[in-house]
């Protein structure tokens, strides 16, 4: 059971989209064609207003999405999803812990919250990084926070300041291998 559970992981569209542009830097997305990482930024930003801040903060002014950041947050939030249930899969004991952080390792180091001093995977951007757990965050994609947290890469929901940087930015794919 565990093993189907992980391969309809795998071969999820929006799974394989957010994997290939968080790994590779590009990614074709059905719709909205080539994307880069850097546009993560802008693309997952928060587009709501907080009524309860008064500051003149990112997410106090509605800003509208284009229809490219609709196609990717639309794809963000698949591979989020699937990352949750991958989280209740484990709580329920569909899916052993420490075979999923084994598995999964590669992707737990490069897009954690909480960067290692130790890290030898880290040519995803602190930028972008920090995009996608900004939008984990806000949106309360709390079983994704639940499972890094689970591997010592990220801190538990409603910890506040949380995202480390990795301080070199990005280390050159040569230098990895």
């Amino acid at each position: 059971m565990a093993v189907e559970h992980m391969k309809e992981f795998y071969d999820d569209p929006n799974v394989k989209f957010a994997m290939q542009l968080l790994d590779h830097g590009r990614a074709h997305l059905e719709g909205a064609g080539e994307v880069a990482a850097s546009e993560l930024s802008d693309a997952l930003k928060q587009h709501w207003v907080d009524t309860r801040r008064g500051s003149e903060q990112e997410g106090t002014e509605k800003k509208s999405f284009t229809a490219r950041d609709r196609a990717i947050r639309t794809a963000f939030d698949g591979f989020l999803v699937q990352l949750e249930s991958i989280e209740h899969l484990i709580v329920n004991g569909v899916i052993g812990a420490r075979e999923f952080g084994e598995l999964f390792s590669y992707w737990l180091t490069l897009l954690g919250e909480t960067a290692r001093p130790d890290d030898k995977i880290g040519h995803l951007s602190d930028d972008a990084r920090s995009a996608l757990w900004t939008y984990i965050r806000v949106y309360q994609f709390d079983a994704v926070v639940r499972l890094f947290a689970r591997y010592g890469r990220a801190a538990p929901p409603g910890v506040e300041g949380r995202f480390v940087a990795r301080g070199n930015a990005k280390i050159p794919l040569e230098q990895l291998f």
